[in-house]
């Protein structure tokens, strides 16, 4: 099996194939200048699609560093929710108890500035990077 990244008009598509002759038809047919064919055990995260750009020094594909900050951001924003949910009921549990409502209120800021940290610049790192502070409230028992 073969992972097929095509870019026309400056969108990364993925064409899983089954063979070589199979991708140059579709290259030919469709007369694609931009390609690259990948096994599929090399393919890129097919979650990063939309972060691939052509190198054309490079005539490969390559993850533009600043959209997958970006896309990484957007995830935490979307996951953000259940941690504020979860950040609320044990406030509901810690009220009148100063010390610790304090620090919920600092882990629910530290939650909204998610996207304001600094982000690793390496792809794989970025990859992998969970910020901090959902490794903490996850910690949390309740």
């Amino acid at each position: 099996m073969l992972v097929l990244y095509t870019e026309y008009n400056g969108m990364v598509n993925a064409h899983f194939l089954s063979s070589e002759e199979e991708c140059y038809a579709l290259i030919q047919n469709n007369k694609i200048l931009h390609y690259k064919i990948k096994l599929l055990n090399q393919q890129f995260n097919v979650n990063f699609l939309s972060c691939l750009v052509w190198n054309q020094a490079k005539r490969d594909f390559e993850i533009n560093v600043n959209s997958l900050i970006e896309f990484k951001k957007n995830y935490f924003r979307q996951i953000r929710p259940l941690y504020f949910d979860k950040l609320d009921k044990i406030l509901m549990k810690v009220l009148g108890n100063e010390i610790k409502t304090n620090e919920i209120l600092i882990l629910k800021q530290a939650l909204r500035d998610v996207t304001d940290i600094e982000f690793p610049k390496n792809v794989s790192e970025i990859e992998l990077f969970i910020p901090e502070i959902f490794k903490q409230i996850n910690l949390i028992n309740i």
